[in-house]
C-alpha cells in the first residue's frame, strides 16, 4: 500500500502565492511548512489520520482501486490544513459527451468531508464543510477522467476533455486556452497527456 512520506506543492490562493511541504513522521503525525509570498517559513506539526494519504498518494490509490472490483472506497486524506474523509461510490457505464467526443465512462460520486481530530492544535478555526463532486472515467485501461461536475467557492463548474494525445506535451504543444498537462504532471499519472476546458 502506498503511503506518503514526503510532499511539496506550491500554488495561488486568492491573490497570495504560498507553498507547504509535509513530511508524514508516522502514526498520523505531519510536520508542516507553510511559505507564504515575502514571508518567512512558519513551520508546525499536525496531527492527522495515522492512514492518511496527501493527495498525490491517494490519486494513486484510488487509480489502484479503479481496477478492482470493489463498488465502495473510502479513505482519509490531509492537504496540510484540513483533514478529510473521502468516500467514492462507483456508479454505472454512461455514454458521456466531451469537447474530444464521445465516451463510455463510468460516473463517480464524491463526497469529502472535513473532519476534526483530537489532540490536533494547528488547523485552521474550524469551518465545516462537505464537498461532493461528480467524475466520469474511461473504462478502460487509460482510466482517462473526461468529465467533471462540483461546486466551488464561486459557483458550479463542469470540466470537460477537450482533447487527449498519447504524444508527449512538448511535442503537440497546448492551445486555445486550454490547461495542458505534461507527462510529469501529478496530474497525469491517471492517464496519458490531457488537454481540459474549465466552464465555471
Amino acid at each position: 500500500t502506498l503511503r506518503p512520506l514526503t510532499m511539496q506543492r506550491s500554488g495561488t490562493n486568492g491573490s497570495v502565492d504560498r507553498s507547504v511541504a509535509m513530511t508524514f513522521k508516522g502514526k498520523g503525525r505531519v510536520d508542516v511548512t507553510l511559505t507564504l509570498a515575502g514571508q518567512k517559513p512558519r513551520s508546525y506539526r499536525r496531527l492527522t489520520d495515522p492512514n492518511a494519504f496527501d493527495a498525490v498518494s491517494g490519486l494513486y490509490d484510488i487509480r489502484a482501486w479503479l481496477l478492482s472490483g470493489e463498488s465502495q472506497r473510502e479513505m482519509a486524506l490531509f492537504d496540510g490544513a484540513w483533514s478529510r474523509t473521502v468516500q467514492i461510490t462507483k456508479g454505472p457505464i454512461e455514454d458521456v459527451w466531451t469537447l474530444a467526443g464521445w465516451f463510455k465512462a463510468r460516473r463517480f460520486e464524491v463526497k469529502a468531508e472535513r473532519v476534526r481530530l483530537r489532540g490536533d492544535r494547528g488547523q485552521p478555526r474550524w469551518q465545516p464543510r462537505t464537498e461532493r463532486f461528480t467524475a466520469w472515467v474511461t473504462e478502460d485501461d487509460q482510466l482517462v477522467p473526461v468529465k467533471l461536475l462540483g461546486e466551488t467557492p464561486v459557483g458550479p463548474a463542469e470540466v470537460l476533455l477537450e482533447s487527449r494525445s498519447l504524444r508527449p506535451a512538448a511535442e503537440r504543444g497546448a492551445g486555445g486556452g486550454a490547461v495542458s498537462h505534461s507527462p510529469r504532471s501529478s496530474a497525469t499519472f491517471l492517464s496519458p497527456p490531457l488537454n481540459l476546458l474549465i466552464h465555471a
